[in-house]
Order: structure tokens, then C-alpha cells, then sequence
């Protein structure tokens, strides 16, 4: 999409050209061609274009040729610029797309050629392409709102996040705020007004169970300038499950207070036995998030997902950068800062019993930030949030709106001249809203050149599970050569019989650590495997329907990476997935299998299927002690088994839920191994009272098992 305004098509003079030629190969299909009947092949329109310096201009091409034959495409121009830093690509259809992202030296008017050739007929259009040079931060969109770098939805006390959107455009009155990326499924945008909206998400189960953080890219686009773009990370905090074995990540940090004008940079080392999954998070505020009840309010304080400075996941040392609360003020102003630093480790690969640190383990970190009244200095492109940490007293802090981020500049004009590879931009407005000629990049980026594009594959777009089904059936078998691009996640759908035994397995490089995991038709996760390496492997028996292979990477290190995906259908490999026990049906209350207290009371031989509980009623008298004892083994994460007790009007009195894992706990008869035990007082006033233990399997898990249920002596 080209986000510049097209200009009328200009006149057709023609202008002697460079010979710089770039071609791309784009076979449509094999054919004919090449007799004397043979027909040249014919290009689709393109339109004159304009864009403006540091913008990306992306051009579609495509063409047509009735013998079939394999075509290429070229393009020509005067323009050296864009003739040695342009790029066209081939999709597997057959088209093309032309990318060029113009520097300062490229501001001007051109005559492009695109030319499409069959190997002996081609066919030319001529079009114009001016490059205007607009000053970064000048007229371009701003956020105003949501503030900050993200925010967290405690799932201990809402379900849904909401978030405000505010946008200002001094010259334009209505702007396209759209979600840019990829997309958060179940997510909704309201538009409000022409310059205001409304994002707004309730987490689906499945998105529980994917990952803990989400990154909301919004885009606000006039369609003068590259569309301003506003990263935004909701982090879902849940309590774990408790009892888990094994040990959590263990965080070490020192806080320092902060006495100059740059932003405050934390730093922590973070240990784990087995390694932590995702990069540790950490939560500031400027009021204190400690309530009355002592806990923190993780939602009041503002995440940050820390960048990894040496080590790796077993042992590394992680920074994070807040914003310097008092810079700009008068010396000797001061703040106070409060912070949380948070990481979870991937004990459990297939399953949730993961441990959760927070650091420190109650309240939150505090440290005094001062202005000390000195001159930031830094240098130009340093990353900044205000123009006072720039080097001389002119020298502005400018946010690049295609980035969301902000670099230093220099002063130029009256005598100052640039350093080299940098021009003198006037007008450019910093984030303090001053206005002076700056020396920026010739890109009109700090972030250099932008990397080579991630060469997707032949299943793109495949993003989501709408993508997918839209596009072709993952085959069975391997298929080799596909791609894992930064922030982009594969879906491949396919179907099944009944049962099936579906056997998957990804092998990538070592450039990230991709993971694998099975959904249902509605998205619903069955299996997953998220080791430290990008090999993974699951099975799991199904009944007819369709499902959808999900490949991403674990942010720890999210770059370009092959992989190779190879299913398995075994057809009437499995049998029924569970078999009820005999005493069946026992599911609820009123069909609870009665138990003949005082007798000691014991069974063995059960089965809990998926979803289908296992009820006992017990009648009790005040003072009795109930003593409950299940036995079973598990020796994998769908194998547990958690045991409940509800009175008489169906209050679960031991609540544990896979949306509040941490309500589960082992003295309840809820642990994450096997066996559970759970003993129970009678209260005064039953003559007698009843009472139901329900064996419940966590998150659909299916075993065998043996319960006794006694009044010990």
C-alpha cells in the first residue's frame, strides 16, 4: 500500500535513462508463445505516485499474456536512487511488488519504466514518482492517547481491557485509526470521531492458554505521511497454579536512585534451572501501586518488556528503560518511582504449572529521581523522551511516528552545518513542541536502512485461523521451506477422521525458538510443545473435524527463520478416547453415587473422561472430620486429577479454575502431580448436613483413578 497521494498522470515525454535495471523472475504458468502468432504481454495500469522522503512507496504489478508464457519484470529509471535501493520481489502468483523507501538525495520528480517481457514481446508503462521532502514530526499524526508503553489486564479482577484512543492532526480533521500488524483476534475498534476511538478486548480461553503478553500496533494515517504508529502491550496477569514442582526464576536487583537527565535504566539478573520463556516484564508507576490490602495493583503501573544485555534465559542480565519523570523541570526537582519485576519460567512445556516471581515478593521498589540541572549530551540518534537529554541547547528530541520512538538531533541553520549523512531539515517539531532546523538522517530515520524484507511462503497470509482456512490445506507429510518472519505467526488448517492420531513435529534453525501447537475448529487449544528449541513434536487422538497447526516464535529471540512441518494421520489408530467406569452416570448432584458414612468407603477402578465429573454425597454431623484420599498417577500435564467439595446449595467451598489457576492449591486437594488428599471439619449445626466430593479433571485431563473417603478415629 502506498501511503503518498497519487498525482495526475503527467505527460509521456520521455527522458534518456540510466541503464540501471532491476528484474524479478515471475512465472505464471508454462505455455506457448514464440511462433508468429505469438502476443506480447500485457501490463495492468499503474498510477503516477508520490511519496515523500523516509516513506516506503509500494508498488503492485501484475500482468496478463494469452500464450502463457513465463514472464519477467523490470524496472528503469533516471533516478539512480531508486534504481540501486529499490527491490522488486515475485510472489508465488506470479505478480510483482516494486519497494523503494527515497532518501533527501532523491527529492524530485522521475520517470519510471516498468516493463513485463515474455522473453520476446514486452509491454512498458511510464509513470511519474515525485519524492517530496517533509520534515519528520512535521504535521504528522500524533497519539495523545493511550500514554505509555502499555497496560495489564489482572485477570484477578476483570475479564475485559479497554482502551481509550486520542489522536492530533494539526491539518487534517479526520485521520484512518485502524489496528496495524497483525491483528488480535476477538479485539474490537470503535470509531468515536474522526480523531478519537475506542479499542476494547475480553480474552478468549485460548488466548489465555497462548501467551501472557499481546502487542497492539495502532496506525493513524492522514494519508500525507507515513501512518504514525502507536505500540501498545497488554500484558494478562494471572496468578499461577500453586503447588507446581520445581522452583521459580530467582530475580536479583539492587535499586539505585537517579540523579541526571536521562531516562533511568533498571537492570536485574534473572535465573532459572530450565530457563525462562519470555523476557522478564517490568511494571513503574509514579504513585504507589501498594493498596490497602498490601497488594499490588499491577493495572495502575505501566509494562515494559526488558531487553536481554548478556547471558541468555538460563542466566541472564535484563535492562529496561522509564521514561525520566522530572527532566525538563527546574534543578532539583524530584520524583519518585515505584516498580515490579516480573518472570515466569516454562517448567511445565505442555501444561500451565509455570512459576511466577515477583521481585520484590511484596510491595514494590521505590527510588528518588532528581534533575540535577546538568545538560543530557547525548549524542545525535540516541534514543530520548525529551529534548533536555539532547546534546546542546537547540538540540531537539524528535519522534520518528512511523517507529513510535524518538532520537536526538542537532541544530543546523545560521552557520551550523551537518554532520555527514545527515541533512538540515527546517520546521522539524521535537516532542517538547518546539520547532527548529534539525540535522536528521538523509533516511529521515535514526534506525538506519530498514532490513531486507522476510521472503514469506507460498501459505501467506496465514496469520490467524481466518487467513488460513482461506488459503490452501496443510498436505500431509513434510513440507520444506517454510518461513517463521519477526511478529508474524503460521496457521495451517487440515481435517481428520474420526479417530485419528494426529502427529506433528517442527524442525527450524537455531535463529529463534519456534514453538507448535494443535487447535481445534473454534480455537481452542488440544496440545502444545514449547521447548527451548525450535524442534517440537505432539500427538493427540481426535474425532473427526478440523484443525489448525499454530507455528510462532517465543519472543526471547524472534527473528527470520526456515523450519520444515511434517503431519501425521494415523486413521483408526485410536480407539474411544475414554472409557466411563461402570458406575456411570455420576455427574452431578442428583445423580451422585451415595456414600455410607460412618463405613470406611473406598473404590477403585474409576475413570474421569473430559469434562465429565465424578459425584459422591456424603452426609455429615457437626464436629466429624471427613478424610478424602484419591490415588492416581500422572505422568503428563492432561492426566490431573483436582478434587472438590460443595455443600448443600452447590458452593464449591475448595474453587479452583483454569481462568483462576491460583485459587488451586494442594491442602484442597489440588496440586500439580499426583494423589490429592483433602480433609474437611464439619461446622456446627448439622444433624447432619450434606456434602458432595467431586473428582474433576484440570482442563479437560482424563485418568484412572482410586478414591477412599473415611472419618478417621
Amino acid at each position: 500500500m502506498n501511503h503518498g497521494r497519487f498525482s495526475p498522470r503527467g505527460a509521456r515525454a520521455r527522458l534518456e535513462f540510466f541503464a540501471f535495471t532491476l528484474l524479478a523472475a515471475g512465472i505464471l504458468s508454462c505455455g506457448g508463445g514464440g511462433d508468429g502468432s505469438a502476443q506480447a504481454p500485457a501490463l495492468d495500469s499503474i498510477n503516477d505516485q508520490q511519496v515523500a522522503v523516509g516513506e516506503e512507496l509500494v508498488i503492485e504489478l501484475s500482468a496478463t499474456d494469452e500464450d502463457s508464457d513465463a514472464l519477467t519484470y523490470s524496472v528503469s529509471s533516471q533516478s539512480s536512487g531508486l534504481t540501486e535501493a529499490g527491490e522488486l520481489m515475485t510472489r508465488p502468483d506470479g505478480s510483482s511488488v516494486f519497494r523503494w523507501r527515497p532518501t533527501a538525495a532523491d527529492v524530485g520528480s522521475w520517470f519510471v519504466d516498468f516493463t513485463v517481457s515474455d522473453g520476446a514481446l514486452e509491454d512498458t508503462e511510464t509513470i511519474v514518482v515525485e519524492v517530496l521532502q517533509v520534515a519528520a514530526g512535521v504535521a504528522a499524526p500524533v497519539f495523545r492517547a493511550p500514554l505509555g508503553a502499555g497496560t495489564t489486564l489482572d485477570l484477578a479482577k476483570q475479564e475485559c481491557v479497554a482502551v481509550d484512543i486520542v489522536v492530533e492532526d494539526p491539518d487534517t480533521p479526520q485521520v484512518a485509526i485502524t489496528q496495524a500488524s497483525t491483528v488480535i483476534d476477538q479485539a474490537s475498534l470503535t470509531i468515536e470521531t474522526g480523531l478519537s476511538a475506542q479499542w476494547s478486548w475480553c480474552p478468549t480461553a485460548a488466548q489465555l492458554e497462548d501467551t501472557d503478553r499481546y502487542l497492539l500496533v495502532l496506525a493513524a494515517d492522514d494519508l500525507e505521511h507515513a501512518p504514525t504508529t502507536k505500540n501498545y502491550l497488554i500484558v494478562l496477569r494471572r496468578r499461577p497454579k500453586q503447588d507446581c514442582p520445581g522452583e521459580g526464576p530467582a530475580i536479583a536487583h539492587t535499586p539505585k536512585d537517579h540523579g541526571s537527565p536521562l531516562d533511568v535504566v533498571i537492570t536485574a539478573e534473572v535465573s532459572d534451572d530450565i530457563g525462562i520463556k519470555r523476557e522478564p516484564i517490568l511494571y513503574y508507576g509514579l504513585e504507589d501501586p501498594v493498596g490497602g490490602d498490601g497488594a499490588v495493583d499491577f493495572a495502575s503501573l505501566t509494562p515494559v518488556t526488558m531487553a536481554l544485555g548478556s547471558g541468555d534465559a538460563k542466566a541472564g542480565t535484563w535492562t529496561a528503560t522509564i521514561p525520566n519523570p522530572v527532566v525538563g523541570e527546574a534543578e532539583g526537582a524530584s520524583a519518585s518511582v515505584y516498580y515490579v519485576i516480573s518472570a515466569s519460567d516454562n517448567d511445565d512445556a505442555q501444561g500451565d504449572c509455570d512459576h511466577l516471581t515477583d521481585a520484590p515478593e511484596s510491595g514494590a521498589f521505590v527510588i528518588s529521581v532528581t534533575n540535577s540541572g546538568e545538560s543530557g549530551g547525548a549524542a545525535p540518534c540516541a534514543p530520548c523522551s525529551a529534548d533536555a537529554q539532547c546534546g546542546g541547547a537547540q538540540d531537539l528530541c524528535v519522534h520518528e511516528p512511523q517507529h513510535d520512538a524518538a532520537f536526538c538531533a542537532v541544530a543546523c541553520g545560521e552557520g551550523k552545518t551537518c554532520p555527514d549523512g545527515y541533512v538540515c531539515t527546517e520546521g522539524v517539531t521535537s516532542v517538547d513542541d518546539v520547532s527548529l532546523a534539525q540535522c536528521r538522517p538523509a533516511s529521515q530515520s535514526c534506525l538506519g536502512p530498514e532490513p531486507e524484507q522476510c521472503v514469506n511462503d507460498g501459505y501467506e497470509p496465514n496469520n490467524n485461523r481466518g487467513d488460513a482456512l482461506a488459503g490452501p490445506m496443510l498436505a500431509e507429510g513434510s513440507t520444506n521451506g517454510l518461513m517463521s518472519c519477526p511478529g508474524d505467526d503460521d496457521w495451517y488448517w487440515f481435517s481428520a477422521q474420526d479417530g485419528t492420531l494426529i502427529e506433528a513435529i517442527l524442525d527450524g534453525g537455531d535463529a529463534s525458538d519456534l514453538d507448535l501447537a494443535l487447535y481445534d475448529i473454534d480455537g481452542a487449544q488440544l496440545e502444545e510443545s514449547a521447548g527451548l528449541s525450535s524442534f517440537e513434536a505432539l500427538e493427540r487422538c481426535v474425532d473427526a473435524g478440523g484443525y489448525f497447526l499454530r507455528v510462532s516464535a517465543a519472543q526471547l529471540n524472534n527473528q527470520e527463520n526456515q523450519y520444515l512441518l511434517d503431519l501425521g494421520l494415523v486413521a483408526g489408530e485410536c480407539g474411544p478416547s475414554c472409557e466411563d467406569d461402570d458406575a456411570e452416570d455420576d455427574d452431578s448432584a442428583a445423580q451422585a453415587r451415595p456414600v455410607p458414612l460412618p463405613d470406611p468407603y473406598s473404590s477403585q477402578g474409576n475413570a474421569i473422561c473430559s469434562g465429565d465429573d465424578d459425584w459422591y454425597a456424603v452426609s455429615l454431623f457437626s464436629g466429624e472430620l471427613l478424610d478424602v484420599q484419591l490415588s492416581f498417577t500422572q505422568s503428563a500435564p492432561d492426566e490431573d486429577l483436582d478434587l472438590h467439595f460443595f455443600n448443600a446449595s452447590l458452593d464449591d467451598l475448595t474453587p479452583c479454575s483454569e481462568e483462576e489457576p491460583w485459587l488451586c492449591t494442594s491442602d484442597q486437594g489440588q496440586s500439580g502431580d499426583s494423589d490429592e488428599h483433602y480433609t474437611f471439619t464439619t461446622p456446627g449445626g448439622c444433624t447432619p448436613c450434606e456434602y458432595y466430593v467431586v473428582v474433576r479433571g484440570w482442563d479437560g485431563s482424563e485418568n484412572d483413578y482410586d478414591i477412599a473417603i473415611t472419618l478417621p478415629d
